[in-house]
């Protein structure tokens, strides 16, 4: 894609590009999930079996045992070979013990663009997958590149990082591992009364490799000066930032895919407290993006860290598709999995959902970019939201932030396209918090949104707080606009009349346990597909699949000549 150039067929064929990553296995060249060694189903991020190299790529392994439970080849980090020599098409397999592997991961290693990616994967073994911890990690000597790259590098428990400036890593697949620890805020003490504390780490490139503690901000995984790298079924958690993409001074980061990630309980809010115990004087956040071409495809994006009010997903990207996710921050499936400690008892404040906001760097900007930084899709998705019933005045007051933050409209992105996604907003009444909106739209911005289902409710009380889908405050006046909002399913509550009239169910399966499919043939949603922003239509080719449980995608039915409203097709009888 050229620089300066993009508009509606730009972004078209960046949903179009989306749509095939994710049909076709959704990590790119060289990774085909629907083959051997794809995710184990479940809630396991790990595959079940090492994949196979492609071309003339080796296979490498990690804490690989035999038939007799003795260990075959390397069994760390530190003493794997190879990390300055990998090839496109090699896999490097990282096997599952007992105990995670407090190491960390530089990778600086390119593929090749002709289909053969370097792929570093998680493997179960014996039951257990492969973790990551930046608790206490140390850093292989494998990785001693020196004091001044290690700036790029050091806020990672997984970095991806190019060793020349203007050079970047490219070609590169990170996929099935567990990775957690890189934080300034480790929990400890009870779910109902968590005390933090701040892990440390060690490098040979600094201070003369002595433990230090991780710097606010540190991730889970760090991406700098990288190319066409993809993230993929990953679980990603306790961290200050799970994610970090990072573009600064010629040192764009590009064509980055986020793909079938459970990505929870990271964020640190900069505000004082024992829950802030580095004392950190900024926000760090689920996912912290800037990248010229990202998108963020079938993720689960669940709790944040207990007590911390920032976003799940913060981005400052151009090319920017987020499509098929679930947003789902209430805990409670993390908490069944053994986490209530990381994500807290009850639901807790967020943020933003979704904080879309301006870029920091000319690279990924709209005097760079065009219209490509300045438009924005998001489809298919589902959100729900029990955040907002966390107590008066502090649910997610606004779940989606868009434009900017920092006050020069002239660079905000200007233009979100928010269709065919299911809206779940649930917030009691709260004598101090008097209006939840859904978008917040900063100066000269506009959302088109239309053939989503917007649903509206009280959460544990009869008494709901009023709602509106577009909110009235924005940083700085006259606030953005919004267009096409009554051609979406919408509850009485959002104040907008929709196509729906006074129907007030949206015939979900079961809200109650979070099944937003359409359980019968309702003409409200059904086939009722409107015309919306013609130069992003909502159809069979640019929404063509929706997401499954658990970090999964299937296809779309359509069993209507017009697609049906939400992020589900109606299966039909």
């Amino acid at each position: 894609m050229e620089r300066g150039r993009g508009g509606p067929s730009a972004v078209r064929g960046l949903l179009a590009a989306g749509a095939l990553v994710l049909a076709s296995g959704c990590s790119g060249a060289g990774a085909s999930p629907g083959s051997a060694g794809s995710p184990s189903p479940g809630s396991a991020v790990a595959y079940p079996t090492c994949p196979a190299p492609t071309g003339s790529g080796l296979t490498y392994t990690i804490g690989l045992l035999d038939g007799s439970g003795h260990p075959s080849g390397p069994q760390t980090i530190a003493d794997f070979p190879h990390w300055n020599d990998l090839q496109g098409g090699d896999v490097v397999c990282i096997y599952g013990r007992s105990a995670p592997y407090a190491e960390r991961l530089i990778l600086t290693r390119s593929g090749s663009d002709d289909g053969h990616r370097i792929r570093i994967v998680g493997v179960l073994q014996g039951g257990y997958p492969p973790v990551l911890t930046g608790k206490g990690a140390t850093t292989a000597a494998a990785f001693n590149y020196g004091a001044e790259l290690a700036q790029y590098y050091e806020g990672g428990e997984v970095s991806v990082t190019g060793l020349d400036y203007g050079a970047p890593v490219a070609y590169l697949n990170i996929e099935g591992l567990t990775i957690q620890g890189a934080t300034t805020a480790e929990p400890g003490g009870t779910a109902q009364s968590p005390t933090y504390s701040v892990n440390s780490y060690s490098d040979p490139s600094l201070n003369g490799a002595a433990p230090g503690p991780w710097g606010c901000g540190a991730a889970g995984i760090n991406l700098i000066r990288c190319d066409h790298i993809s993230i993929v079924h990953n679980r990603i958690r306790d961290n200050d930032n799970g994610i970090f993409v990072n573009s600064n001074n010629g040192n764009t980061s590009s064509n980055v895919t986020v793909a079938y990630n459970h990505i929870y309980g990271n964020g640190v809010g900069s505000q004082s407290g024992p829950s802030n115990p580095g004392q950190c004087a900024f926000d760090s956040h689920g996912v912290y993006s800037e990248a010229e071409n990202i998108s963020y495809l079938a993720n689960r994006f669940g709790a944040l860290r207990q007590g911390q009010a920032v976003n799940l997903l913060k981005d400052r990207s151009s090319g920017l598709v987020v499509a098929y996710n679930l947003f789902e921050p209430d805990g409670s499936f993390e908490a069944s999995l053994g986490d209530s400690l990381l994500v807290g008892s009850v639901p807790g404040p967020v943020g933003h959902l979704l904080d879309l906001v301006e870029s920091y760097d000319p690279s990924v900007g709209f005097n760079t970019l065009g219209e490509v930084y300045d438009n924005v899709v998001a489809f298919g998705n589902i959100f729900f939201d029990d955040s907002a019933g966390a107590g008066a005045d502090a649910g997610t007051t606004v779940p989606v932030h868009f434009g900017g933050d920092q006050g020069d409209p002239s660079v905000y992105r200007h233009h979100l396209h928010f269709f065919n996604n299911t809206v779940v907003a649930r917030r009691d009444s709260s004598p101090d918090d008097d209006q939840f909106g859904w978008f917040e739209m900063e100066t000269g911005t506009d959302v088109g949104a239309w053939n989503n289902i917007f649903y509206a409710s009280a959460n544990a009380t009869a008494s709901p707080q009023i709602f509106t889908l577009l909110n009235g405050y924005c940083y700085d006046e006259p606030c953005g606009t919004a267009r096409l909002l009554g051609q979406n399913w919408n509850s009485p509550l959002f104040q907008t009349p929709g196509v729906n009239g006074a129907d007030t169910s949206p015939s979900f399966v079961d809200l109650a346990h979070g099944d937003l499919h359409i359980a019968a043939d309702d003409p409200t949603i059904v086939g009722n597909g409107q015309a919306g922003d013609a130069a992003y239509p909502a159809d069979q080719s640019t929404v063509p699949l929706e997401y499954a449980d658990f970090l999964s995608t299937v296809a779309r039915p359509f069993t209507m000549s017009r697609i049906d409203l939400g992020a589900f097709g109606y299966p039909g009888p």
